[in-house]
C-alpha cells in the first residue's frame, strides 16, 4: 500500500498537511499509480455502468409497466409518465404522484449503474475490496448513511420554510398533495427515497471515491484534491447559472471533506440524497421555470449557509460521544 492504513476517521489535529493520511485515501494501492490501470479503469466503469445503468432503466420500464396492470387505481398515469424536464402543470394533472415517482426513477436508473461499475471494475482491475471506494471501514455504515439524510433533511427542511417565507411556498407540495390518497403519497415516498438515494450513491462513488482516490495517488495536495473533485462535481451537472455552479462547487468542498473525515461516503451519501428528496417531496418537482434563470443572491447565501452545515452536521456525529455510538461513526 502507498500510505498505512489507520481508524477509519482521520484525526482532527493532523487532517489539514495530511501529516496523518485520510483512510479513506489511504484505500489507494499501487496498482491505482500504473497508466494501464487507470486509463482502463476510466474506459471500463464508464461503458459498465452505461451497460448496467441500461438494464436497471429498462427493468424499473417493466416493473412499473407491470405494475399498472396489476393495480390500475394505485398507479394512474404510471405507464404514461414521460421522461425529462417537462412543466409541471402539464404532468401533475395526467399522472400524478406515482407517476412523477416513475418518471425519478425512470432519471435514477441510468446514473445508479455506475454505483454497481465502480466498485466492480475496481475489485477485478485494481485487486482492492469493492467496499474501499465506498469506506475505510471495515464493512458499509448504513447508520452514518442514514445520519446524513435524516440530520441534512431537519437542517434542509428548516431552510425551506425561511425561503418560503421569503419568497412564498409551493402551491402544491408533493408529499401534502390532498388530491392524492395516503396510499400513494406513501408509494411515492418510499420509490423517491430509493432513486434519489440510489443516484446519490453513484455520484458520490464516482466523484468522492473513484475520482478523490484517484487524485491522491498521484499528490498529497489537500488544495488540489479536493478542488479538483469539487470541480470535477460543478461541471458534471452543466448547469449554466455562476450562482448555481458556485454552489455546487462549494457543495462538492464540502462533501469530500465529509468523505475524508468520516473515513467514507456513508454520510455524504445520506447528505447528498437529502437534499435531492427535500426537494421532490417538500417542493415542485423540476421546476423548470427555474432552469433558465439566475441564482438570487440570497437564494445563494442560503444554499450554501445549508451545505456548509453539511460538514458541521458530520463533525457533530464525530465530536459528541453519544451519537457517534448511535451511528457507529469510531473515533474522531
Amino acid at each position: 500500500m502507498l500510505w498505512q492504513r489507520r481508524s477509519p476517521t482521520m484525526h482532527t489535529d493532523h487532517w489539514t498537511n495530511l501529516a496523518t493520511v485520510p483512510p479513506f485515501l489511504a484505500q489507494a494501492g499501487s496498482r491505482d499509480r500504473e497508466p494501464w490501470r487507470v486509463l482502463a479503469f476510466g474506459a471500463l466503469w464508464l461503458g459498465g455502468g452505461l451497460i448496467i445503468g441500461a438494464l436497471i432503466f429498462f427493468t424499473v420500464m417493466s416493473f412499473s409497466d407491470e405494475l399498472s396492470h396489476q393495480v390500475p387505481e394505485l398507479v394512474r398515469g404510471l405507464r404514461a409518465a414521460p421522461l425529462g424536464r417537462v412543466q409541471v402543470a402539464q404532468v401533475a394533472p395526467d399522472i400524478g404522484l406515482i407517476g412523477e415517482a416513475r418518471r425519478i426513477l425512470l432519471l435514477a436508473a441510468g446514473p445508479a449503474g455506475f454505483a454497481v461499475s465502480v466498485p466492480l471494475v475496481g475489485f477485478y482491475l485494481m485487486h482492492r475490496p469493492a467496499r474501499s471506494w465506498f469506506s475505510a471501514a471495515e464493512h458499509f455504515r448504513w447508520r452514518m448513511l442514514a445520519a446524513g439524510l435524516v440530520l441534512f433533511s431537519t437542517v434542509t427542511g428548516l431552510a425551506m420554510l425561511v425561503d418560503g417565507a421569503i419568497h412564498g411556498f409551493p402551491k402544491s407540495v408533493p408529499l401534502l398533495r390532498t388530491d392524492e390518497s395516503l396510499g400513494v403519497r406513501l408509494v411515492y415516498f418510499a420509490l423517491t427515497l430509493v432513486a434519489m438515494t440510489a443516484a446519490a450513491t453513484a455520484e458520490e462513488v464516482i466523484t468522492r471515491g473513484w475520482m478523490m482516490q484517484q487524485t491522491a495517488v498521484f499528490t498529497r495536495n489537500l488544495a488540489v484534491i479536493v478542488c479538483v473533485n469539487a470541480l470535477a462535481f460543478s461541471l458534471l451537472h452543466l448547469d449554466p447559472d455562476p450562482g448555481r455552479n458556485l454552489a455546487l462547487f462549494v457543495s462538492g468542498v464540502c462533501l469530500s471533506l465529509i468523505a475524508l473525515r468520516t473515513g467514507g461516503l456513508e454520510f455524504g451519501i445520506g447528505v447528498h440524497a437529502a437534499n435531492n428528496l427535500m426537494l421532490v417531496w417538500f417542493s415542485t418537482p423540476f421546476r423548470v421555470e427555474d432552469l433558465g434563470g439566475r441564482m438570487h443572491l440570497s437564494d445563494l447565501l442560503i444554499q450554501l449557509a445549508v451545505t456548509l452545515s453539511g460538514l458541521a452536521l458530520a463533525e457533530l456525529v464525530l465530536r459528541w460521544p453519544v451519537l457517534r455510538r448511535v451511528v457507529a461513526a469510531g473515533p474522531a
